[in-house]
Protein backbone atom coordinates (compact mmCIF):
# COMPACT_ATOMS: atom_id res chain seq x y z
CA UNK A 1 0.00 0.00 0.00
CA UNK A 2 1.28 3.47 -0.89
CA UNK A 3 2.00 5.98 1.84
CA UNK A 4 -1.20 7.44 3.22
CA UNK A 5 -1.77 11.17 3.11
CA UNK A 6 -4.54 12.86 5.05
CA UNK A 7 -5.56 16.50 4.89
CA UNK A 8 -6.80 17.18 8.43
CA UNK A 9 -6.46 16.25 12.10
CA UNK A 10 -10.13 15.27 12.34
CA UNK A 11 -11.85 12.64 10.20
CA UNK A 12 -15.15 10.85 9.68
CA UNK A 13 -15.24 7.12 8.88
CA UNK A 14 -18.00 6.40 6.35
CA UNK A 15 -19.39 3.15 4.89
CA UNK A 16 -21.35 2.59 1.68
CA UNK A 17 -21.73 -0.01 -1.07
CA UNK A 18 -19.10 1.30 -3.49
CA UNK A 19 -16.78 4.02 -4.71
CA UNK A 20 -18.83 7.23 -4.88
CA UNK A 21 -16.94 8.36 -7.99
CA UNK A 22 -17.95 5.28 -9.99
CA UNK A 23 -21.70 5.13 -9.40
CA UNK A 24 -24.41 7.52 -10.60
CA UNK A 25 -27.15 7.15 -7.99
CA UNK A 26 -28.59 9.61 -5.52
CA UNK A 27 -26.69 8.00 -2.64
CA UNK A 28 -23.37 8.66 -4.38
CA UNK A 29 -24.31 12.26 -5.08
CA UNK A 30 -25.19 12.78 -1.42
CA UNK A 31 -21.90 11.22 -0.30
CA UNK A 32 -20.01 13.61 -2.57
CA UNK A 33 -21.91 16.54 -1.07
CA UNK A 34 -21.02 15.35 2.45
CA UNK A 35 -17.38 15.08 1.47
CA UNK A 36 -17.48 18.65 0.15
CA UNK A 37 -19.15 20.02 3.29
CA UNK A 38 -16.71 18.20 5.59
CA UNK A 39 -13.73 19.38 3.55
CA UNK A 40 -14.89 22.96 4.00
CA UNK A 41 -14.97 22.32 7.75
CA UNK A 42 -11.43 20.85 7.60
CA UNK A 43 -12.62 17.32 8.38
CA UNK A 44 -11.12 14.47 6.37
CA UNK A 45 -13.19 11.70 4.81
CA UNK A 46 -12.12 8.10 5.40
CA UNK A 47 -14.44 6.07 3.19
CA UNK A 48 -14.72 2.28 2.98
CA UNK A 49 -16.78 0.01 0.73
CA UNK A 50 -17.01 -3.80 0.67
CA UNK A 51 -15.07 -6.05 -1.67
CA UNK A 52 -14.95 -9.86 -1.86
CA UNK A 53 -11.86 -11.60 -3.21
CA UNK A 54 -10.95 -15.24 -3.74
CA UNK A 55 -7.45 -15.70 -2.34
CA UNK A 56 -6.94 -19.25 -3.61
CA UNK A 57 -8.88 -22.37 -4.55
CA UNK A 58 -8.26 -23.84 -1.10
CA UNK A 59 -8.99 -20.81 1.05
CA UNK A 60 -12.18 -19.60 -0.64
CA UNK A 61 -13.55 -16.05 -0.47
CA UNK A 62 -12.50 -13.28 1.90
CA UNK A 63 -14.12 -9.97 2.77
CA UNK A 64 -12.17 -6.73 2.44
CA UNK A 65 -12.74 -3.01 2.46
CA UNK A 66 -11.64 -0.71 -0.33
CA UNK A 67 -10.29 2.29 1.53
CA UNK A 68 -10.33 5.89 0.27
CA UNK A 69 -8.98 8.84 2.23
CA UNK A 70 -9.84 12.33 1.03
CA UNK A 71 -10.85 10.95 -2.39
CA UNK A 72 -7.63 8.94 -2.89
CA UNK A 73 -7.92 5.15 -3.11
CA UNK A 74 -5.37 3.09 -1.16
CA UNK A 75 -6.47 -0.44 -2.05
CA UNK A 76 -7.93 -3.30 -0.02
CA UNK A 77 -7.68 -3.97 3.71
CA UNK A 78 -9.50 -6.18 6.18
CA UNK A 79 -11.19 -4.74 9.26
CA UNK A 80 -8.23 -5.29 11.58
CA UNK A 81 -5.83 -3.72 9.08
CA UNK A 82 -8.20 -0.77 8.81
CA UNK A 83 -8.14 -0.31 12.58
CA UNK A 84 -4.35 -0.50 12.42
CA UNK A 85 -4.24 2.28 9.83
CA UNK A 86 -6.51 4.44 11.97
CA UNK A 87 -4.31 3.76 14.99
CA UNK A 88 -1.16 4.69 13.06
CA UNK A 89 -2.74 7.91 11.80
CA UNK A 90 -3.60 8.79 15.40
CA UNK A 91 -0.12 7.99 16.74
CA UNK A 92 1.92 9.55 13.95
CA UNK A 93 -0.28 12.43 12.79
CA UNK A 94 -2.60 12.99 15.75
CA UNK A 95 -5.66 12.21 13.58
CA UNK A 96 -8.88 11.67 15.50
CA UNK A 97 -11.99 9.90 14.19
CA UNK A 98 -14.90 12.10 15.30
CA UNK A 99 -17.84 10.30 13.71
CA UNK A 100 -19.09 7.06 12.14
CA UNK A 101 -21.35 7.36 9.09
CA UNK A 102 -23.29 4.62 7.31
CA UNK A 103 -24.80 5.39 3.92
CA UNK A 104 -25.57 1.84 2.85
CA UNK A 105 -25.13 -1.76 3.97
CA UNK A 106 -25.53 -3.37 0.54
CA UNK A 107 -22.86 -6.11 0.11
CA UNK A 108 -21.40 -5.25 3.52
CA UNK A 109 -20.26 -8.21 5.67
CA UNK A 110 -21.96 -7.55 9.01
CA UNK A 111 -19.25 -9.12 11.25
CA UNK A 112 -16.76 -6.65 9.74
CA UNK A 113 -19.00 -3.73 10.67
CA UNK A 114 -19.21 -5.00 14.24
CA UNK A 115 -15.42 -5.22 14.51
CA UNK A 116 -15.18 -1.54 13.59
CA UNK A 117 -18.05 -0.35 15.76
CA UNK A 118 -16.83 -2.36 18.77
CA UNK A 119 -13.39 -0.76 18.52
CA UNK A 120 -14.46 2.81 17.70
CA UNK A 121 -17.09 3.60 20.29
CA UNK A 122 -18.63 6.72 18.79
CA UNK A 123 -22.19 7.67 17.86
CA UNK A 124 -23.25 6.12 14.54
CA UNK A 125 -25.11 8.27 12.01
CA UNK A 126 -27.13 6.08 9.65
CA UNK A 127 -28.38 7.87 6.54
CA UNK A 128 -31.54 6.29 5.12
CA UNK A 129 -31.43 6.58 1.33
CA UNK A 130 -33.83 3.71 0.61
CA UNK A 131 -35.39 0.82 2.54
CA UNK A 132 -32.47 -1.63 2.54
CA UNK A 133 -32.47 -1.75 6.34
CA UNK A 134 -35.99 -3.19 6.10
CA UNK A 135 -35.50 -5.54 3.15
CA UNK A 136 -32.75 -6.36 0.67
CA UNK A 137 -35.44 -5.70 -1.96
CA UNK A 138 -34.99 -2.09 -0.93
CA UNK A 139 -37.75 -0.71 -3.16
CA UNK A 140 -40.29 -2.64 -1.04
CA UNK A 141 -42.13 -3.93 -4.10
CA UNK A 142 -43.74 -7.34 -3.80
CA UNK A 143 -42.72 -9.32 -6.89
CA UNK A 144 -41.44 -6.03 -8.39
CA UNK A 145 -45.04 -4.92 -8.84
CA UNK A 146 -46.70 -3.34 -5.81
CA UNK A 147 -45.66 -1.57 -2.62
CA UNK A 148 -45.71 -4.09 0.21
CA UNK A 149 -45.55 -1.73 3.20
CA UNK A 150 -42.92 -0.84 5.75
CA UNK A 151 -43.25 -3.84 8.07
CA UNK A 152 -40.18 -5.97 8.64
CA UNK A 153 -39.72 -9.09 6.53
CA UNK A 154 -41.96 -11.85 7.90
CA UNK A 155 -43.68 -14.96 6.60
CA UNK A 156 -47.23 -13.60 6.72
CA UNK A 157 -46.35 -10.48 4.76
CA UNK A 158 -43.71 -11.85 2.42
CA UNK A 159 -44.35 -15.53 1.69
CA UNK A 160 -46.01 -14.77 -1.65
CA UNK A 161 -43.08 -12.60 -2.80
CA UNK A 162 -40.42 -14.01 -5.11
CA UNK A 163 -37.71 -12.33 -3.01
CA UNK A 164 -38.72 -13.82 0.36
CA UNK A 165 -36.38 -16.82 0.58
CA UNK A 166 -33.45 -14.79 -0.72
CA UNK A 167 -33.84 -11.79 1.61
CA UNK A 168 -35.06 -13.40 4.84
CA UNK A 169 -31.67 -14.19 6.37
CA UNK A 170 -30.10 -10.88 5.36
CA UNK A 171 -33.04 -8.89 6.73
CA UNK A 172 -32.69 -10.66 10.08
CA UNK A 173 -28.96 -9.88 10.14
CA UNK A 174 -29.40 -6.18 9.38
CA UNK A 175 -32.22 -5.84 11.89
CA UNK A 176 -30.13 -7.53 14.61
CA UNK A 177 -27.21 -5.21 13.86
CA UNK A 178 -29.32 -2.07 14.25
CA UNK A 179 -30.89 -3.21 17.51
CA UNK A 180 -27.55 -4.33 18.96
CA UNK A 181 -26.20 -0.79 18.50
CA UNK A 182 -29.52 1.01 18.94
CA UNK A 183 -28.29 3.27 21.74
CA UNK A 184 -25.52 4.61 19.50
CA UNK A 185 -27.43 4.92 16.21
CA UNK A 186 -29.06 8.12 14.99
CA UNK A 187 -31.13 7.64 11.83
CA UNK A 188 -31.07 10.62 9.46
CA UNK A 189 -33.93 10.45 6.96
CA UNK A 190 -34.43 12.92 4.10
CA UNK A 191 -38.23 13.26 4.21
CA UNK A 192 -41.20 12.91 6.54
CA UNK A 193 -42.74 10.46 4.10
CA UNK A 194 -39.75 8.10 4.33
CA UNK A 195 -39.54 8.47 8.11
CA UNK A 196 -43.13 7.27 8.51
CA UNK A 197 -42.43 4.15 6.46
CA UNK A 198 -39.10 3.40 8.15
CA UNK A 199 -40.57 3.69 11.64
CA UNK A 200 -43.16 1.03 10.83
CA UNK A 201 -40.24 -1.41 10.85
CA UNK A 202 -38.17 0.34 13.52
CA UNK A 203 -40.71 1.90 15.87
CA UNK A 204 -38.24 1.63 18.77
CA UNK A 205 -36.12 4.27 16.97
CA UNK A 206 -38.90 6.89 17.17
CA UNK A 207 -36.76 9.20 19.31
CA UNK A 208 -33.62 8.50 17.31
CA UNK A 209 -34.92 9.16 13.78
CA UNK A 210 -34.70 12.71 12.44
CA UNK A 211 -35.75 14.31 9.16
CA UNK A 212 -32.95 16.26 7.50
CA UNK A 213 -33.57 17.09 3.80
CA UNK A 214 -30.56 16.76 1.54
CA UNK A 215 -31.01 20.24 0.08
CA UNK A 216 -31.83 23.80 1.00
CA UNK A 217 -33.78 25.89 -1.52
CA UNK A 218 -32.38 29.38 -2.12
CA UNK A 219 -33.71 32.27 -4.17
CA UNK A 220 -36.31 32.29 -6.92
CA UNK A 221 -35.80 31.15 -10.52
CA UNK A 222 -38.11 32.99 -12.93
CA UNK A 223 -37.04 31.44 -16.22
CA UNK A 224 -38.92 28.88 -18.30
CA UNK A 225 -42.33 30.28 -17.35
CA UNK A 226 -43.51 31.80 -20.63
CA UNK A 227 -46.91 30.74 -21.92
CA UNK A 228 -46.79 28.02 -24.56
CA UNK A 229 -48.20 29.35 -27.81
CA UNK A 230 -49.99 27.31 -30.44
CA UNK A 231 -46.80 27.15 -32.52
CA UNK A 232 -44.69 25.90 -29.58
CA UNK A 233 -43.99 22.23 -29.15
CA UNK A 234 -44.23 20.86 -25.61
CA UNK A 235 -40.83 19.50 -24.58
CA UNK A 236 -41.34 16.36 -22.47
CA UNK A 237 -38.44 14.48 -20.87
CA UNK A 238 -37.59 11.42 -18.84
CA UNK A 239 -34.53 12.07 -16.66
CA UNK A 240 -32.14 9.98 -14.57
CA UNK A 241 -31.66 6.22 -14.50
CA UNK A 242 -33.19 4.07 -17.23
CA UNK A 243 -34.52 1.63 -14.64
CA UNK A 244 -37.80 -0.21 -14.30
CA UNK A 245 -38.19 1.04 -10.73
CA UNK A 246 -37.89 4.61 -12.01
CA UNK A 247 -40.71 4.03 -14.50
CA UNK A 248 -38.58 3.61 -17.63
CA UNK A 249 -40.72 0.82 -19.09
CA UNK A 250 -43.94 2.75 -18.48
CA UNK A 251 -42.40 5.83 -20.11
CA UNK A 252 -41.49 3.79 -23.20
CA UNK A 253 -44.99 2.33 -23.42
CA UNK A 254 -46.56 5.76 -23.04
CA UNK A 255 -44.66 7.39 -25.90
CA UNK A 256 -44.80 4.42 -28.26
CA UNK A 257 -46.46 5.30 -31.58
CA UNK A 258 -46.57 8.99 -30.67
CA UNK A 259 -44.94 10.06 -33.95
CA UNK A 260 -48.21 11.55 -35.15
CA UNK A 261 -48.36 13.93 -32.20
CA UNK A 262 -46.36 16.72 -33.75
CA UNK A 263 -46.98 19.12 -30.87
CA UNK A 264 -44.76 17.06 -28.56
CA UNK A 265 -40.97 16.78 -28.52
CA UNK A 266 -39.42 14.00 -26.43
CA UNK A 267 -36.08 13.97 -24.59
CA UNK A 268 -34.05 11.68 -22.38
CA UNK A 269 -31.54 13.33 -20.00
CA UNK A 270 -29.08 11.10 -18.17
CA UNK A 271 -26.35 8.49 -18.62
CA UNK A 272 -28.49 5.60 -19.91
CA UNK A 273 -27.52 4.08 -23.25
CA UNK A 274 -30.88 2.82 -24.52
CA UNK A 275 -32.27 4.87 -27.38
CA UNK A 276 -35.88 5.25 -28.46
CA UNK A 277 -37.14 6.37 -31.85
CA UNK A 278 -38.16 10.04 -31.86
CA UNK A 279 -36.49 10.70 -28.47
CA UNK A 280 -33.46 12.97 -28.28
CA UNK A 281 -30.83 11.60 -25.87
CA UNK A 282 -28.75 14.20 -24.01
CA UNK A 283 -25.99 12.91 -21.76
CA UNK A 284 -26.09 14.41 -18.28
CA UNK A 285 -23.78 13.19 -15.49
CA UNK A 286 -23.00 14.86 -12.18
CA UNK A 287 -19.82 12.76 -12.08
CA UNK A 288 -18.33 14.44 -15.16
CA UNK A 289 -20.34 17.67 -15.48
CA UNK A 290 -20.76 18.81 -11.87
CA UNK A 291 -23.51 18.48 -9.29
CA UNK A 292 -25.78 21.04 -11.00
CA UNK A 293 -25.50 19.39 -14.43
CA UNK A 294 -29.16 18.39 -14.60
CA UNK A 295 -30.45 21.83 -13.62
CA UNK A 296 -28.24 23.50 -16.23
CA UNK A 297 -29.45 21.08 -18.91
CA UNK A 298 -33.15 21.41 -18.05
CA UNK A 299 -32.81 25.19 -18.17
CA UNK A 300 -30.70 25.23 -21.33
CA UNK A 301 -33.18 23.13 -23.32
CA UNK A 302 -36.19 24.79 -21.66
CA UNK A 303 -37.83 21.47 -20.87
CA UNK A 304 -41.53 22.02 -20.16
CA UNK A 305 -42.43 18.75 -18.49
CA UNK A 306 -40.58 15.83 -16.89
CA UNK A 307 -42.06 12.41 -16.20
CA UNK A 308 -40.87 11.14 -12.79
CA UNK A 309 -42.72 7.83 -12.72
CA UNK A 310 -41.01 5.91 -9.92
CA UNK A 311 -43.09 2.87 -9.04
CA UNK A 312 -41.63 2.66 -5.53
CA UNK A 313 -41.98 5.16 -2.66
CA UNK A 314 -38.93 7.39 -3.13
CA UNK A 315 -37.36 8.57 0.11
CA UNK A 316 -36.39 11.97 -1.33
CA UNK A 317 -35.76 12.33 -5.12
CA UNK A 318 -33.01 14.74 -6.05
CA UNK A 319 -34.42 14.77 -9.58
CA UNK A 320 -37.69 16.27 -8.34
CA UNK A 321 -35.86 19.24 -6.86
CA UNK A 322 -33.77 19.65 -10.01
CA UNK A 323 -37.04 19.91 -11.93
CA UNK A 324 -38.48 22.30 -9.37
CA UNK A 325 -35.39 24.52 -9.66
CA UNK A 326 -35.92 24.63 -13.45
CA UNK A 327 -39.64 25.48 -13.35
CA UNK A 328 -40.48 22.18 -15.00
CA UNK A 329 -43.98 20.70 -14.70
CA UNK A 330 -43.77 17.21 -13.15
CA UNK A 331 -45.96 14.24 -13.97
CA UNK A 332 -45.82 11.45 -11.41
CA UNK A 333 -47.98 8.71 -9.93
CA UNK A 334 -49.52 8.25 -6.51
CA UNK A 335 -47.05 5.47 -5.60
CA UNK A 336 -43.88 7.55 -6.07
CA UNK A 337 -43.44 8.42 -2.40
CA UNK A 338 -41.78 11.74 -1.71
CA UNK A 339 -42.12 12.80 -5.36
CA UNK A 340 -45.91 12.79 -5.06
CA UNK A 341 -45.65 14.38 -1.61
CA UNK A 342 -43.56 17.26 -2.98
CA UNK A 343 -45.84 17.76 -6.00
CA UNK A 344 -48.71 18.15 -3.54
CA UNK A 345 -46.66 20.57 -1.43
CA UNK A 346 -45.39 22.81 -4.23
CA UNK A 347 -48.18 22.34 -6.77
CA UNK A 348 -45.75 22.04 -9.69
CA UNK A 349 -47.25 19.03 -11.39
CA UNK A 350 -49.96 16.42 -11.50
CA UNK A 351 -50.33 13.02 -9.82
CA UNK A 352 -51.86 10.23 -11.90
CA UNK A 353 -52.99 6.74 -10.95
CA UNK A 354 -51.56 4.43 -13.61
CA UNK A 355 -49.54 4.22 -16.81
CA UNK A 356 -52.47 4.49 -19.18
CA UNK A 357 -53.33 7.84 -17.57
CA UNK A 358 -49.87 9.06 -18.56
CA UNK A 359 -50.40 8.07 -22.18
CA UNK A 360 -53.84 9.69 -22.12
CA UNK A 361 -52.60 13.06 -20.86
CA UNK A 362 -49.81 13.14 -23.46
CA UNK A 363 -52.11 12.25 -26.35
CA UNK A 364 -54.46 15.17 -25.70
CA UNK A 365 -51.89 17.75 -26.79
CA UNK A 366 -54.07 20.84 -26.61
CA UNK A 367 -55.33 20.05 -23.12
CA UNK A 368 -51.80 19.12 -22.00
CA UNK A 369 -50.50 22.49 -23.15
CA UNK A 370 -53.38 24.22 -21.34
CA UNK A 371 -52.56 22.40 -18.09
CA UNK A 372 -48.96 23.63 -18.21
CA UNK A 373 -50.02 27.18 -19.13
CA UNK A 374 -52.54 27.28 -16.31
CA UNK A 375 -49.85 26.25 -13.84
CA UNK A 376 -47.46 28.86 -15.21
CA UNK A 377 -50.12 31.54 -14.78
CA UNK A 378 -49.81 31.06 -11.03
CA UNK A 379 -46.15 32.18 -11.10
CA UNK A 380 -45.15 29.70 -8.39
CA UNK A 381 -41.43 29.92 -9.06
CA UNK A 382 -38.94 27.27 -8.02
CA UNK A 383 -35.62 28.04 -6.31
CA UNK A 384 -32.71 29.70 -8.07
CA UNK A 385 -30.19 27.40 -6.38
CA UNK A 386 -30.09 24.07 -4.56
CA UNK A 387 -27.57 24.13 -1.72
CA UNK A 388 -26.28 21.13 0.23
CA UNK A 389 -27.85 20.99 3.67
CA UNK A 390 -24.89 21.13 6.04
CA UNK A 391 -27.03 19.74 8.86
CA UNK A 392 -27.10 16.45 6.94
Amino acid sequence: MKKIKIENKKAVLSISYGNYFKFHGGTDKVIQSHRKVLKKKKISYLFISPKVRKISENKGFFHFWEIMIDDVCYGLVDSNELLGIIGTLHQEKDVEIIGLHVHHLLRVFIPDVKIIWDNIKLPITMFIHDYYTICENYFLLRNKEEFCGGEQVNKKKCESCCFYKKVKKRAEGVRSLLYEYQNRIIAVIPSHYAREIWLIAYKEFEDRAFVVPHLELHGSYKGNMNQLKKRNKVKVAFIGLQAEMKGWEIWKDSIRNMDRHKELEFFYLGTGQERIHEVQNIEVSFQTMGEDAMIKTLRKYEIDCVVLWSIWPETYSLTFFECYASNVFVITNENSGNIAAMVRKYGNGTILREGRDLKKILEDEENFKNIINQWRNGCQYGPERLVDNERG
